[in-house]
């Protein structure tokens, strides 16, 4: 589309230019535009292909320390080791190359799950007999909610507060419209929009009359004209001068990462030493040459960060395929940590479906009106009510064309109220031409402003006091006549601040059960050592009897013992118990590090606000405590970003997903524990693959290091070594990715958001069990070398037990929390198929004659092998048993 200054056209101009009408396009034609603009995305980069990603494997540090190796060696004419060297480098490089594939995938899977819908109005237009479409404009108008992607020149789109803008549109209508455009001017504060034409206006901050692709509502609602889509949008222009922005490297990867420079570092040094005994010794340079190689590779775990990003991707995969879209590595290995669960009460803990299963009124017709008339709310709240109206067979149309709306004010969480202005279409005979003023909100809200003698007030608030002990949620409604010549709210309400002469018509009770089950999964995060927090804007009363319905609470004291627990005043007249409940009034009148106090006991917020979601992260981070909070609306974005992990709800804003880490698409807390148990299964897969990986390096160190000092025959080759650490070890060590979840990691306590992945318990399995172990294996070498036994006999010997520890060792590694006789070898297929061909390129490079004179091994009779598998029985014993002590050490923690 050609460059148009739509911000100076009149807004029919617009509409002509767009060829559109404010009924919107037809579904035909919005089809055809979408083939001819395409689709409304912005310009990304394109995936790797798989030539890119394999080619991508050669670029690493032991890549380049074989690939010199294999030149030397081929200058030295030493061909075999060559081949060997280089087969190496293609085995390990296709590996590698399938596990980025995979984790591509895996991602691109994630990435097409998270899509941004756009309310538009299109019209359906039925085909008269004649064939013909009928004319733009005739058709049967209807609002619905298509992708985002989907958006053409032309629609007409609907904003309101929360609400992504998918495109650059041209406003047509709006009310107390303000834009957050900080991501595209970098103006930190909200933008007020007006609908005038701007002939001056050249900047896009100074186009007031436009909103922008990737830019957020802030407040308010609105109506517009889509004008440019995709690359054509402002934010596409600068998308095409920029490059992709890595995704930032997890604490976990740099723990990992400093490890593998550590180990690195050292295993240089080790390999040098070796080459320098050596050499010193006599023996043959090449061969010296070689060992120092084989060891360096076999000791540096380079296989760590791309097995913790299969890892990763794999988790993530499997959490999307439970209703919980991780976006970031970074909440995926953080979600196991997790402490403390901060859960909105509505929608969460329960179905999200409200139903009025009480009116109380003296003119139950009079409060269905105040009720219902021009309340366009997307809430549970609004939606409860309309179903009652349905059930109550109360035509909500009929009203909104006897009362067409002038004027409103949405509801704003922090007023906890909406009004509506209207005109009354036919005056009763006689009576006066009148507007009429309609308010819904908190009961506390509406009676303050409400005329009413303190009998009523007092019977009011009584029947407020029952309703809310038993759970329900209430809705009060308020009306008053004023005079015609008013017309908008700003006439009416001052500062935000409801008239003091309302018309009290009712109070309507609605019931919002709890999800199935909600009582077990919350034990499930009792048994994690997870506190669930309750986050509610209703009610204290109600609050303590759904959470007390939960399993949230114990049962109330009724009535509270002399000398038992104190008790606080709530808004009314009625008392909840102290540590259960705290109201955002409460909070405000607590400075940090009282609040920070009252968390270890506060297990209910009521009458909170977004504002103070963030007060209440900040105060767990006092703590030194992991938070997840939850949130829906655009409010909640700056708690959903200060907390560890962020997790908005499917049907909450596009701003609230914008900023979370994760996006639920059920809404459940059954679905936020379940993603944090595949968060500690993650970590607890990583775990697996560093002990595995580093266990079997510091043998081959150990007895080439005994070997030398002693003035021994090396007991294994170079050739040798990297047959097992490239070759034969580097399929378990990824199907270890694939391992299920343990069952024990929801009952135990989170750990610590700063504990090391190499502990206690690491260490002392990896170094502990390894030097152990290495220790017996060079004293099986000694005594086949000094019983006479040929040396390349005894070198197989040695090489074929390093092979069998490993193939054992794995499946004691699976699992750090129960024994191996307790967990099921057949439930992770892909780790029985990888050591079932480990175990026969074992028995082929013993036994087939081309492999044989390559790594120059001989072939073993059926008893050689029975001390090989006892080597591999001692190992996994010696494993077992570091394993019993740490798990005595949990139980009797």
């Amino acid at each position: 589309m050609a460059k148009v200054n739509w911000h100076a056209l009149k807004m029919e101009d617009v509409l002509k230019e767009v060829s559109t009408s404010k009924h919107g396009l037809t579904e035909e034609e919005a089809r055809a535009r979408i083939a001819k603009y395409g689709p409304n995305v912005l310009p990304e980069d394109q995936r790797p292909s798989r030539v890119a990603i394999f080619v991508r494997q050669l670029k690493s540090p032991l890549v380049y320390v074989l690939l010199i190796a294999a030149l030397i060696v081929a200058a030295l004419q030493e061909f075999v080791d060559m081949g060997v060297i280089l087969a190496a480098v293609v085995v390990n490089a296709a590996i590698g190359f399938w596990q980025e594939w995979q984790a591509d995938n895996a991602f691109a899977a994630l990435k097409a799950m998270v899509k941004h819908k756009a309310r538009v109005r299109r019209q359906v237009t039925p085909h008269p007999a004649s064939g013909h479409p009928l004319p733009l404009g005739e058709g049967r108008v209807r609002e619905m909610a298509v992708d985002a992607s989907e958006l053409v020149p032309g629609d007409i789109v609907l904003l309101q507060a929360g609400d992504h803008v998918p495109a650059d549109a041209r406003l047509l209508q709006m009310f107390d419209l303000e834009i957050n455009e900080a991501a595209l001017t970098g103006e930190s504060l909200p933008v007020k929009k007006q609908l005038k034409p701007l002939h001056g206006a050249t900047m896009l901050a100074e186009r007031t009359n436009m909103v922008f692709q990737g830019t957020t509502v802030a407040r308010g609602k609105a109506e517009a004209v889509v004008v440019a889509t995709g690359k054509d949008t402002a934010f596409g222009e600068i998308a095409l001068l920029v490059h992709k922005v890595e995704d930032p490297v997890t604490p976990l990867q740099k723990q990992l990462a400093k490890l593998a420079k550590v180990l690195g570092g050292v295993t240089v040094l080790i390999a040098l030493g070796i080459f320098g005994i050596g050499t010193i010794q006599g023996r043959s340079i090449v061969e010296m040459f070689l060992i120092a190689v084989a060891v360096a590779v076999a000791a540096i775990p380079e296989g760590l960060l791309i097995s913790l990003t299969v890892i990763l991707a794999i988790g993530m995969r499997n959490m999307a395929k439970r209703q919980a879209i991780v976006k970031r590595l970074l909440a995926a290995e953080t979600l196991g940590s997790v402490s403390v669960i901060c859960a909105d009460k509505t929608g969460t803990l329960t179905t999200g479906k409200m139903s009025v299963v009480e009116v109380i009124a003296k003119d139950k017709a009079k409060a269905w009106e105040c009720a219902l008339t021009g309340n366009e709310g997307q809430d549970p709240t609004t939606r409860g009510l309309y179903k009652g109206a349905e059930e109550a067979k109360i035509n909500v149309a009929k009203l909104n064309r006897a009362f067409p709306k002038l004027d409103e004010m949405p509801f704003d969480s922090a007023r906890k109220w909406s009004a509506t202005l209207h005109r009354v279409a036919r005056p009763p005979a006689g009576g006066l031409a009148v507007n009429v003023l309609y308010v819904r909100g908190a009961p506390e809200k509406v009676l303050a402003a409400a005329k009413l003698t303190a009998a009523e007030r007092r019977v009011l608030i009584k029947q407020i006091e029952d309703r809310t002990g038993q759970g329900k949620r209430l809705l009060a409604v308020a009306y008053r006549e004023v005079p015609r010549e008013i017309r908008t709210l700003k006439e009416l309400i001052k500062n935000h601040t409801l008239p003091s002469d309302l018309v009290f018509a009712g109070l309507f009770a609605l019931q919002d059960p709890l999800r199935p089950h909600i009582s077990e999964v919350v034990s499930v995060t009792h048994r994690a050592g997870i506190r669930t927090i309750m986050i509610t804007g209703d009610h204290a009363r109600t609050a303590v009897a759904i959470a007390t319905q939960a399993g949230l609470l114990p049962p109330p004291l009724t009535p509270p013992r002399a000398g038992g627990e104190k008790l606080v005043s709530s808004p009314f007249k009625g008392e909840v118990r102290r540590g259960l409940v705290l109201t955002g009034d409460q909070m405000d009148a607590l400075d940090d590090e009282k609040l920070a106090e009252r968390m270890k006991e506060v297990n209910i917020f009521a009458r909170v606000l977004p504002k103070h979601k963030v007060r209440i992260v900040e105060a767990f981070h006092r703590l030194g405590v992991s938070v997840a909070m939850t949130g829906d609306g655009v409010n909640d974005a700056p708690a959903l970003k200060s907390a560890d992990i962020g997790i908005a709800v499917g049907s909450g804003t596009d701003v609230a997903k914008e900023s979370a880490d994760v996006v639920l698409t059920d809404n459940n807390l059954a679905t936020i524990v379940g993603a944090v148990q595949g968060g500690r299964n993650i970590y607890e897969n990583v775990r697996k693959v560093v002990a595995y990986l580093l266990s079997g390096s510091w043998k081959e160190i150990i007895i080439i290091i005994g070997s030398l000092l002693l003035g021994l025959p090396l007991p294994v080759l170079a050739a040798q070594i990297l047959w097992i650490n490239l070759i034969e070890d580097s399929l378990p060590n990824m199907a270890l990715a694939f391992d299920p979840g343990e069952p024990h990691v929801m009952k135990e306590k989170p750990r610590a958001r700063t504990s090391s992945l190499m502990d206690f318990e690491m260490n002392t399995l990896v170094f502990g069990v390894g030097i152990v172990g290495s220790v017996l294996l060079f004293g099986f070498y000694l005594y086949f070398l000094t019983h006479g036994y040929d040396l390349a006999y005894t070198r197989t010997l040695v090489f074929a037990a390093l092979g069998t520890n490993m193939l054992f060792s794995i499946y004691s590694i699976r699992s750090m929390h129960r024994y191996v006789w307790h967990v099921n070898p057949f439930n992770n297929r892909l780790l029985l198929g990888s050591t079932g061909i480990s175990a026969v390129l074992l028995l082929a490079a013993v036994y087939a004659p081309p492999l044989q004179h390559i790594l120059r091994t001989v072939a073993l009779s059926a008893a050689d092998w029975l001390p090989l598998i006892g080597l591999g029985v001692i190992n996994v014993a010696l494993i077992e048993l570091v394993k019993a002590f740490f798990i005595r050490k949990r139980v009797h923690a």
